[in-house]
């Protein structure tokens, strides 16, 4: 590089400064290039998941946002937890001031008007009740109350023979009136709309996170799901408890778009009883729990209807499965015995199913 040799000592104190300056330039270039490839490395990552859990709806209610920033995250969630917990509020039997809790307190044949959101309900429930052979019911609310299963503490003895049938009311004790009202027949006639009123809550939860520009979330109230999108571009996976191990599960299914996966079973709110487990869904022609089933799962548009339907094909049994896919909807029933059965829908749907032998204990 040079023609002559470096003799002097400022030569010499030339090149060292000159070399340390070449390697200064190289170092910055080094780092630069580094910092833009981590940059660009942690912007091919996605963002964080969004998890916030709530009890809401007398359950655990967990709200699931991907690829969303947090601050805009965290607003939807909170605006969805209000709506959630506003319609609780509006449809449980045990607030007063509640449109259903009034109309359980009147008298038979005294006409009330109920509000355009419970109207609507009502009459999609009297719907999915002619459609489920009246499989499902809103009118058990003086038998769930004689049960007692969702009290606390809950009762650890069934009710009598004579008092079930006191309250066991006709499948049309609730009867529309003019102009939009409605009056009971019988005063044992009370409104219980715990088979389809979380999903009907999950249902404006969703309404509320897209109105806040949520493109990709999970609402999950208890295994009461709506979906919505994808997790990071691939499908969001579902399992399906198994009814008698709460860590395990019989099935799964790869959800995205926007649908709704709801799970009944006789594990929620229950008691034994002489060898006989007593739950919460009880059968609309008998006043006792339905024992037909241990769980049912129904994969349907919107979690209102899969909410109601799990809870009807619960008491249909098996039989009920071709009825849940001639209204297009997916379902998975695992019977009385602990044996699984599913409709042509679920069947192209599941990715795992399981028939393990403990499907079939207590």
């Amino acid at each position: 590089m040079f023609s002559k040799p470096l003799a002097s000592h400022n030569a010499c104190q030339h090149l060292s400064i000159h070399h340390y300056r070449h390697m200064l330039i190289q170092f910055k270039r080094w780092i630069t290039l580094f910092t833009c490839t981590f940059l660009f490395a942690s912007c091919d990552q996605p963002p964080p998941l969004h998890h916030e859990t709530f009890f809401i709806l007398g359950t655990l209610v967990e709200f699931t946002i991907a690829d969303t920033p947090e601050p805009t995250a965290q607003a939807a969630i909170l605006a969805a937890k209000d709506e959630m917990q506003r319609i609780h509020t509006r449809f449980a039997t045990n607030h007063s001031e509640g449109e259903t809790a009034i109309f359980n307190q009147l008298p038979a044949h005294r006409p009330f008007l109920f509000s355009s959101e419970e109207q609507q309900l009502i009459l999609q429930a009297q719907l999915l009740q002619s459609q489920s052979q009246q499989a499902f019911q809103i009118t058990l609310g003086a038998l769930d109350q004689l049960w007692g299963l969702s009290q606390s503490p809950m009762r650890s003895t069934p009710p009598s023979e004579s008092s079930i049938q006191q309250l066991l009311p006709d499948i049309d004790c609730l009867e529309p009136l003019a102009n939009q009202q409605w009056q009971k027949r019988v005063a044992s006639c009370q409104l219980d709309f715990g088979g389809i009123a979380k999903g009907y809550a999950i249902d404006q939860g969703i309404k509320m996170l897209k109105a806040h520009g949520i493109a990709n979330a999970i609402i999950n109230a208890g295994g009461d799901m709506r979906i919505i999108g994808t997790k990071h571009g691939t499908p969001w996976k579902i399992g399906i408890r198994h009814p008698r191990n709460a860590t395990k599960t019989i099935a799964a299914v790869d959800l995205s778009g926007d649908v709704s996966i709801v799970t009944s079973g006789d594990y929620e709110r229950f008691f034994i009883y002489n060898d006989r487990r007593y739950h919460h869904i009880l059968d609309p022609k008998t006043g006792y729990p339905s024992d037909r089933a241990q769980s049912t799962t129904v994969i349907a548009d919107n979690a209102t209807l899969a909410d109601g339907w799990s809870t009807a094909l619960f008491v249909l049994g098996k039989e009920g499965l071709p009825i849940v896919e001639k209204y297009g909807m997916a379902a998975l029933l695992i019977d009385h015995d602990g044996h699984l059965y599913q409709n042509q829908r679920m069947d192209s749907m599941l990715k795992t199913a399981q028939h393990p032998p403990s499907l079939s204990q207590q």
